[in-house]
């Protein structure tokens, strides 16, 4: 099974793909992939533990919540974080920058006055494909399905990648639940 992400890497670099999906070497940390792990963890928890509540929560307790969750996971991933070559400084920065993101998502989902997701970290297979994804959020509204995957970069250009992404979760999706 191929992911997305396996596919834009092999497409990017076979030489890369080969030593990350075939000779199973892992992957260096870097403040990237411990930040977007921590912010799509927060969102996670965030539609997870929020699935009951009116769709029209206060901005205030959206942003506490999700800044909260965020220091709690950036706390814990304090050694990992330590281990980066970053000063001080940088790592303060990316601490602030990903709680900016956190707060732009809060200030989107009260404005669009949103529920938590109908489902979230979402994993979709196609066996007749070989393909696999996980969505990060699925929102339903009427008949019409929105599929979210998060995005810290911050870069506001959808790329190549991202597009294809994309179509991988909708071809899933449509798949497994038969929907257009």
């Amino acid at each position: 099974m191929l992911s997305p992400t396996a596919i834009n890497t092999y497409l990017f670099c076979p030489r890369k793909f080969y030593r990350r999906y075939i000779l199973k070497e892992p992957s260096r940390p870097s403040i990237y992939l411990i930040r977007g792990l921590l912010v799509h963890r927060v969102l996670s928890d965030f539609h997870k533990n929020q699935p009951s509540v009116c769709h029209k929560l206060p901005l205030s307790m959206v942003t506490r919540t999700l800044v909260s969750g965020f220091e709690k996971r950036w706390d814990q991933a304090g050694p990992q974080l330590k281990a980066l070559p970053l000063s001080s400084d940088q790592v303060a920065y990316f601490n602030q920058d990903s709680k900016r993101m956190l707060v732009n998502f809060a200030v989107w989902f009260c404005k669009k006055g949103a529920r938590p997701a109908d489902f979230s970290e979402m994993k979709l297979f196609s066996s007749p494909h070989k393909l696999m994804g996980i969505v990060d959020a699925v929102h339903k509204e009427k008949n019409q399905v929105m599929l979210v995957d998060y995005k810290t970069s911050k870069k506001a250009k959808i790329t190549r990648d991202m597009f294809r992404q994309a179509a991988i979760y909708a071809l899933l999706y449509q798949e497994r639940f038969k929907q257009t």
